[in-house]
């Protein structure tokens, strides 16, 4: 609520939202959302002091800002999976890290020149034309474009992402879609999207077609019986028949020989001991436990943490 109070005095007032949270004691907010608005405002102008004195590394100044705010206690609230929180936090450090470097290298260089710097360099410094295939991420593609494009992976739980619609709901898989419109029009001539229904190692699971496809309006061809140049069948293939999953009542996926856990297994996990598995996602990687003190948490599956009895 607060950020969206900001938000909106800042569209009213044609402001930014720093120059809005100047204005913190005329909004319609709490006093403790003022208060801490009011704290960040004061760590942002000494940080700016400090960098326009030039009288310390930048990167030290950077450093004593992140922790100023309290994003490593942020960090440490907001994130219960060590792993992911250790990633986190290691970020922060690789991001200090290279501005120290940049110091180092160019000793009269602003903050300024810094981001500058960091802005300007991307994929696109290392493309140059020639008859080749470039191998690259979607968001290295960015402003981009090719006469043909191939984008692979095209199935539910890698494009979209299943950790991040898991992780951050509506708002990352509009992001997830705001991707794919990229990788989409980087071709000029002619895509070619590649999914396969099959077991995918990525999501531990077989495959089910990415809903994008369908709203971006293409369509999955049928299957081909015979080779399309040689007209002989193709071969079998061997080994049990593995069905897509299928959505339930519950709009939970049904349990598939791949997936390592099912319904009622009990498990033990590090931090919140022993509990019994009630529900199972295969297709994000992830369990629904039901731990002994009560507690339901939704795990990914193939964190060491778990470990099944």
């Amino acid at each position: 609520i607060a950020l969206e109070n900001l938000k909106i005095t800042a569209y009213e007032n044609e402001y930014s939202l720093l120059e809005a949270v100047r204005h913190v004691q005329d909004l319609k907010l709490s006093t403790k959302s003022k208060d801490s608005l009011a704290a960040l405002l004061e760590a942002i102008d000494e940080t700016k002091q400090k960098l326009d004195a030039k009288e310390q590394n930048i990167g030290a100044v950077i450093r004593d800002y992140i922790t100023k705010i309290g994003y490593f206690d942020y960090i440490d609230q907001v994130e219960k999976d060590d792993e992911r929180r250790e990633t986190m936090r290691a970020n922060i450090h690789v991001l200090i890290e290279d501005i120290v470097e940049f110091d180092k290298i160019y000793k009269n260089a602003t903050f300024q020149d810094y981001l500058e710097n960091a802005s300007l360099h991307s994929g696109q410094d290392d493309v140059s034309e020639g008859e080749y295939i470039t191998l690259m991420t979607v968001h290295m593609a960015k402003g981009l474009e090719y006469d043909y494009v191939f984008v692979s992976g095209m199935i539910e739980g890698v494009f979209p992402n299943q950790r991040a619609v898991y992780e951050g709901g509506h708002s990352a898989e509009e992001e997830e879609r705001r991707l794919c419109y990229v990788a989409f029009t980087r071709a000029k001539k002619k895509l070619f999207v590649t999914a396969n229904s099959s077991y995918n190692f990525a999501i531990s699971a077989g495959g089910k077609t990415s809903r994008f496809l369908e709203e971006a309006g293409l369509k999955q061809p049928a299957f081909k019986k015979y080779h399309p140049k040689y007209g002989t069948p193709t071969k079998p293939p061997t080994g049990p028949r593995r069905e897509a999953p299928r959505f339930n009542e519950q709009d939970h996926f049904d349990y598939t020989s791949d997936f390592p856990f099912a319904v009622n297994d009990i498990i033990e996990h590090s931090a919140f001991g022993s509990g019994i598995v009630i529900a199972i996602f295969p297709t994000q990687t992830v369990i629904e436990v039901k731990f002994d003190s009560g507690e339901i948490k939704k795990l990914v599956a193939t964190h060491k943490s778990i470990v099944k009895k």
